[in-house]
């Protein structure tokens, strides 16, 4: 399942890449919502990414 990982101070969180879910973990709620809006205008670009380095 295509995702990313993130890590802000002690917390880490795992976000799908398809729907921009939370999968695993968790961050202040602030951190979050910024996390999500930056992964929405690179949702495109981090797929392809993710497709990428599959092939690899």
């Amino acid at each position: 399942m295509p995702h990313f990982n993130a890590i802000y101070g002690e917390h880490e969180i795992i976000i799908s890449i398809r729907d921009l879910e939370v999968l695993e973990g968790s961050i202040p709620s602030k951190q979050l919502k910024m996390l999500l809006s930056w992964a929405a205008l690179r949702q495109d670009e981090l797929l392809e990414n993710w497709e990428l380095a599959e092939r690899k």
